[in-house]
């Protein structure tokens, strides 16, 4: 089997709760360990984020703006492979995360520019972040976004969650990179510039932990 060469992009502000956890499950992914790098982007931490950091082997970029949108940007315009993976520093990739995605980039239409699937809570998360993130993969719950929906079917979606994706790098470029006077968003965004041209591929797949504690939705919205 051949492994195309993967750049995973993460972009991180003041996540020094969980981006060892992060790091950890990403260096561990079934996916041969010279087919892909791991990108850590830092929008200036305060806390001690990019000093843990620093005791991974990964590439630790700065990202001056902060928001979202810049890190995954600056992400792009630093990796190596023709395909970009994303995830948050709040995430926990399953191991089989980033062979899937590519196995489903692999055998979809030329047309498709992203595949992924929604963020969902691991049976070992809390018993309130349970009962949240089931509810949240019901249809009312999620209002039908691919964000947290959950599904046994494969199907095209008009946008999926960053956290939980995988690009051609060529598609990002073309549509003109992420929007960064977005500080919220700017996945959807990319991706209705580029469903005007090609498809996004729905599949799920992965469970990935996504922390959702006061102080996490706060940053959110800083």
């Amino acid at each position: 089997m051949e492994y195309p060469f993967v750049s995973v992009v993460v972009g991180i502000r003041n996540e020094e709760r969980f981006i060892e956890e992060c790091i950890e499950s990403l260096l561990c992914l079934n996916y041969p360990q010279d087919s892909y790098e791991i990108l850590i982007v830092d929008g200036m931490s305060t806390d001690k984020t990019r000093e843990l950091v620093q005791k991974y082997p990964v590439r630790l970029l700065l990202n001056e703006r902060k928001n979202v949108a810049a890190a995954r940007n600056l992400g792009v315009e630093n990796s190596r492979g023709d395909l970009v993976a994303f995830t948050d520093g709040d995430c926990k990739a399953d191991p089989l995360w980033l062979i899937t995605l590519v196995n489903e980039m692999k055998t979809a239409p030329e047309d498709v520019a992203c595949v992924g699937g929604p963020n969902l809570i691991f049976d070992t998360d809390p018993v309130f972040g349970r009962v949240v993130g089931h509810a949240q993969e019901t249809f009312l719950g999620s209002g039908g976004s691919a964000q947290s929906k959950n599904s046994t079917k494969k199907h095209y979606v008009s946008s999926l969650p960053n956290c939980n994706a995988l690009y051609k790098k060529n598609t990002i470029k073309e549509a003109g990179y992420f929007d960064e006077r977005f500080v919220v968003g700017q996945d959807g965004d990319l991706n209705y510039r580029i469903n005007k041209k090609k498809v996004i591929n729905f599949c799920i797949f992965r469970k990935q932990k996504y922390c959702t504690t006061e102080g996490e939705l706060s940053n959110h919205f800083q």
